[in-house]
């Protein structure tokens, strides 16, 4: 059973990541600081660092929230195959994933240590994807191919609109159901 400052210091993380994604989709991953999220946020410096004692830790707590959310998503997600659920929870990236992407992103260019953690997330997904599949190079060609769409739309690049990003997810999943 939680306590209630246990549930207060979650509730007071949560705030805080929540103020680091609006820091990052206001001003750009470039602004993240622990002194910007403070001020978002509404609490003093010692505050953030009492949580999230540098911004490190900081980043490495969007990230964990990122995966933890994907996965969630994953579990909820219709489809017959883990390669499918993947791709409708994929399907619709919210602004807020996509901030934290930008920002776990320029973090990575920095630290590439930071992206061990996705480095075995994704390894996970492709080995789940491709388990008892008949056509391996299939379901690599579907996974990178809407990873690339996710990069391409965190990154504010895509050439598509939402009906044709929508559609292109679509048949993806279709294609993948047929795997």
């Amino acid at each position: 059973m939680k306590t209630a400052r246990a549930t207060r210091s979650n509730n007071a993380r949560e705030l805080i990541l929540d103020a680091a994604i609006r820091v990052v989709d206001k001003d750009g991953a470039g602004h993240l600081t622990i002194d910007a999220v403070a001020t978002e946020v509404g609490r003093s410096k010692g505050g953030v660092l009492y949580h999230f004692p540098n911004k490190r830790a900081l980043l490495n707590g969007m990230l964990a929230r990122m995966i933890e959310r994907e996965l969630t998503a994953l579990d909820t997600a219709p489809g017959n195959t883990p390669l499918g659920r993947h791709l409708h929870s994929t399907g619709n990236l919210r602004r807020d994933d996509k901030a934290a992407s930008l920002a776990l992103l320029a973090a990575a260019a920095e630290d590439p240590e930071m992206l061990g953690v996705m480095r075995d997330a994704y390894q996970q997904l492709f080995l789940q994807a491709r388990a008892d599949c008949k056509h391996p190079a299939e379901v690599n060609t579907i996974l990178l191919a809407a990873e690339g769409l996710r990069l391409l739309s965190v990154l504010g690049v895509l050439p598509l609109s939402e009906t044709e990003q929508r559609a292109v997810h679509k048949h993806l999943a279709a294609r993948a159901e047929q795997l």
